[in-house]
């Protein structure tokens, strides 16, 4: 099993890997409107302008390969990253064209609720944000996911937030150690949005303990 960061010649199967194992994930029913025509053509467009945001800002990634096949990837930011203001602007205006308006403004939100519950105790110390962390479905319950938060959490070296509406992926990442911080309801997808955290103090006994 080789471990890496995402290369430029992996996106194809970046993308393809993350709408596999995001296609029936709450959050994206929510943000890009899963009961109304169009959805997969959404989720696709956003797939391919978050990827090639997060290349272009050189933004990092960890993905485990096995026999050259991508089975597993995080994609993941330190609050010590510097977003490019020309990159992000970029970033919206094709989620709006690919997606529409309101999944952008959706977008927005979420990342306002974060900044606006997200407790202090949280805030004051170094952070990385694990936005996205995916196993190919067909090698799920193999323990590569297990694996990749573990590597997150050594290439990080700092507490851990994310953000899922999984009950499952919730249930997954307590098991991990992770933390309940918030909570806000999803109209419309029958979701309870989770914000979670892991302590540095806590890391390696979380993933350790369930091996």
């Amino acid at each position: 099993m080789e471990l890496r960061p995402l290369t430029a010649s992996d996106s194809h199967a970046a993308r393809a890997l993350w709408l596999a194992a995001f296609a029936q994930d709450p959050v994206q029913a929510w943000v890009f409107a899963a009961r109304q025509a169009g959805f997969s053509g959404r989720l696709a467009a956003y797939c391919s302008a978050y990827q090639c945001y997060h290349l272009s800002a050189t933004l990092p990634t960890l993905a485990l390969f096995d026999g050259g096949e991508l089975v597993a990837a995080a994609w993941f930011t330190h609050s010590t990253n510097v977003c490019r203001a020309d990159l992000l602007a970029a970033l919206g205006q094709q989620i709006a064209t690919g997606c529409g308006a309101a999944s952008l403004a959706r977008l927005d939100q979420l990342n306002c609720w974060v900044e606006q519950q997200l407790p202090a105790s949280w805030q004051n110390a170094p952070s990385t944000r694990l936005e996205f962390l995916a196993v190919q479905p067909t090698r799920q319950g193999q323990g590569l996911g297990y694996r990749l938060l573990g590597e997150v959490q050594r290439a990080s070296r700092a507490n851990l937030l994310l953000e899922t509406a999984s009950a499952i992926n919730v249930a997954w990442y307590q098991r991990c150690g992770f933390v309940p911080w918030g909570q806000r309801v999803l109209a419309g997808v029958d979701a309870e949005l989770v914000g979670m955290g892991l302590r540095l103090s806590m890391q390696n006994a979380g993933v350790e303990s369930i091996r």
